[in-house]
């Protein structure tokens, strides 16, 4: 009994793989293509070709929860320390930045270092000169001018959160160890 192809008028990518593909010609004219249909035994297996494409599967990834602690929220800490006032209406951009931060943990920080400086250094635009003298000023009050390069203050400043984020992982570990 001669084979009859199946009909590929409706599946325009299955033609052209027939085309310009000689083993899919090969499997077309043998009745092995498309998939799904046993044609050399004339018996079809029910299912049209299109239901034997795969299908992408969606692949919901795992989110993990973005920690409340770590250099982000040291820097938030440092800036309140500082007596850096909260733009009207709250920085919205600060708590992503802050958030960002705790995402990234130490080591993302350290590696992100300049996009951090980049977004820092923007928003200090924000701010005043007598807002910034008033900050400057806080840093004596508090002794933090002995940790920051004052002709380059905001990647000290980023460096002290990061290392501050670390010694309070480093103490949490340690208490974990005793428990």
């Amino acid at each position: 009994m001669p084979i009859t192809p199946f009909d590929l008028s409706k599946y325009p990518h299955w033609q052209e793989l027939v085309k310009s593909n000689s083993a899919y010609k090969k499997a077309w004219l043998e009745g092995r293509f498309p998939p799904g249909f046993n044609l050399t035994s004339g018996e079809n297996t029910g299912k049209s070709p299109s239901s034997r494409i795969p299908t992408a599967r969606v692949i919901h990834p795992i989110i993990a929860p973005i920690p409340d602690e770590g250099p982000g929220k040291e820097m938030e800490l440092l800036l309140k320390e500082l007596s850096v006032p909260t733009k009207s209406g709250g920085c919205n951009s600060c708590h992503k930045i802050a958030r960002q931060m705790n995402a990234w943990g130490v080591a993302g920080c350290r590696k992100n270092m300049d996009y951090l400086v980049k977004h820092f250094r923007t928003h200090i635009r924000d701010y005043s000169w007598l807002e910034r003298l008033k900050a400057a000023a806080m840093t004596v009050k508090t002794g933090l001018v002995l940790e920051l390069d004052l002709l380059n203050p905001v990647p000290s400043l980023i460096n002290v959160a990061i290392r501050r984020a670390e010694e309070k992982e480093a103490a949490r570990r340690a208490e974990s160890k005793k428990n």
